[in-house]
Parts: C-alpha cells; sequence; structure tokens
C-alpha cells in the first residue's frame, strides 16, 4: 500500500509557501521597456514615410517614372521623333535620372508600315533633322536599331528599335534622353 498518496486536507498553515508576484516595481519596468521598443518603432516609421517618393512610380533603381494613360505619349517625348502618321501606342514613359541631370522619354508603338519602310524613314528623318547616326543594327535581323546623337557635346541622344510582329506590322520602340 505504499504507493497510495496521501490526499488529507492539509491545514493552509502546514502548506508550502506559494510563489509570490514581483514587486510593482518590476512589472512598471516591463512595461517601460515596451514602452519604449514601441516608440522607437514609430520614429522609424515616422522617418521612412517622410522620407519616401508618395505615390511616385520609381524604376528599380530608384528614378522617378510617370506613365502615359493607356495610348497616349507622355508629355516630355518630342513629337518630331513620332513620324508615323497613326501609330497605335502600346506604352510610354519617362525616367527622371537625377544623379545626371537627364530625362528619358520613351514610347513603343505599332506602325502599318513594313519593318524596311520603317527603317528608311527613320534612317532619313534622323539626318535631315541633323542627327549623326553612330550605330546601326542589322535590317536582315528581327531585330534590328538606329542610335543616334545631336546637340551641343551631343546632349540628346535617340534609339529606335524594330521589330518584326507576326501580323506583318513593326514594333518600335524609340528612348530619347537629353542632359540638361
Amino acid at each position: 500500500m505504499d504507493s497510495i498518496q496521501d490526499i488529507r486536507y492539509t491545514p493552509p498553515s502546514q502548506q508550502p509557501p506559494r510563489p509570490t508576484p514581483p514587486p510593482p516595481e518590476q512589472k512598471k519596468s516591463h512595461g517601460l521597456l515596451w514602452s519604449l521598443i514601441i516608440l522607437v518603432i514609430l520614429v522609424l516609421v515616422g522617418y521612412w514615410l517622410l522620407t519616401m517618393d508618395k505615390g511616385i512610380l520609381t524604376d528599380g533603381a530608384g528614378n522617378p517614372l510617370s506613365v502615359a494613360p493607356e495610348g497616349q505619349v507622355v508629355e516630355e517625348f518630342p513629337s518630331d521623333l513620332l513620324i508615323d502618321p497613326s501609330p497605335t501606342i502600346t506604352g510610354s514613359y519617362t525616367i527622371y535620372y537625377r544623379d545626371r541631370g537627364e530625362t528619358m522619354p520613351y514610347v513603343e508603338y505599332t506602325s502599318d508600315e513594313t519593318y524596311e519602310e520603317n527603317i528608311i524613314a527613320f534612317r532619313a528623318m534622323l539626318l535631315d533633322d541633323g542627327w549623326t547616326i553612330t550605330k546601326e543594327g542589322d535590317p536582315a535581323l528581327e531585330v534590328s536599331n538606329i542610335y543616334a546623337i545631336r546637340g551641343e557635346n551631343d546632349s540628346e541622344t535617340v534609339n529606335v528599335t524594330f521589330s518584326h510582329m507576326a501580323d506583318g506590322k513593326t514594333k518600335v520602340q524609340i528612348s530619347y534622353t537629353e542632359t540638361k
């Protein structure tokens, strides 16, 4: 019978002492510590919110980016570079390179003109408008481009890329930069 426990009543005076709760000063110090942690987090979040560009899209490097509404061209894009009389605009945006003092408006569109007609027309327009063509891709390839410079200290650059499309149309992508 040694294995049966005695569960008889033990008067409180004979019970082992119970653990006592921590003194009130220790509770206050934990509360103060949590208050400080929360305060630091709030200050950091507030600083982040104040220093970030609110509502501005950026490229992968953090440069501000503005996007034109669907089917439209960004305001900064030089209209003389759109030589197609009726392009179907598929995208347009401007990147603002703060560190270099440059803007780069870009437009992409579909042209009903053939691949070859687009290359010939852009080449002639660039030369007529005082651009110096410094690089040209091979027009025999599926994708080709023309890169040109103009202005004092070559302050303007343009890169026009042409791509064959399955439906016989041509995809044209134009990026322009101007250093001020």
